[in-house]
């Protein structure tokens, strides 16, 4: 089965939230709190420059990696961008290129 990718939306913000905190703490100590990390996402959700992508290895599975982005108007560009501003992928769904997988 092929991956799934979507844009979260609010009622995915405790499965966003549970993926960063993850990632915060595959990096050392667990400060923002998990309330605070939910908080935060729910906050950025309401925001329209900025959005989560979910990521599940197989069409029906749970989501298993977050992206979230933020969009801008750069000068230099004279446009829009995207900026990725975190990326996170649990270790049972990487992909290890040196084991065949």
């Amino acid at each position: 089965m092929t991956a799934r990718v979507w844009v979260a939306e609010p009622q995915d913000a405790a499965e966003v939230a549970r993926l960063l905190v993850a990632f915060r703490d595959l990096h050392g100590p667990a400060w923002p709190s998990d309330n605070a990390f939910l908080a935060g996402v729910e906050r950025l959700m309401d925001d329209p420059a900025a959005e989560f992508l979910l990521g599940a290895p197989s069409g029906g599975g749970q989501a298993a990696a977050v992206a979230q982005l933020r969009h801008r108007y750069g000068i230099r560009r004279a446009g829009f961008d995207c900026l990725l501003e975190d990326l996170f992928v649990e270790e049972q769904a990487r992909v290890h290129l040196d084991e065949g997988g």
